[in-house]
């Protein structure tokens, strides 16, 4: 009975260290979780990126529409200009 008892105990034991090593295992799990929460981005920081990113596309493309009107407007005044001083140096220059 007493060997019985002595091998219950360490088992126990065994059972307690075990138990002992697990926890600081979950502490070590817990630690890594804190970084991660912390450093990491959630799914509300990506939508928000995606919307931020979306917004700049939008507001590129608005900004390249607008540069490109202002070139077509310059080459077509410089364009007239040419040919109404081809024009004038061919009419009046003998």
């Amino acid at each position: 009975m007493d060997d019985q008892l002595t091998r219950i105990e360490s088992a126990v034991q065994a059972l307690l260290a075990s138990n002992e090593a697990m926890r600081v295992d979950i502490a070590k799990l817990q630690i890594q979780v804190a970084f991660i929460e912390q450093h990491y981005a959630t799914k509300a920081d990506i939508e928000m990126v995606k919307t931020m990113v979306s917004d700049a596309r939008g507001e590129f493309y608005r900004a390249m529409q607008a540069q490109t009107w202002k070139l077509i407007s310059w080459m077509t005044v410089v364009c007239s200009a040419l040919t109404t001083a081809v024009y004038f140096i061919a009419r009046n220059v003998h």
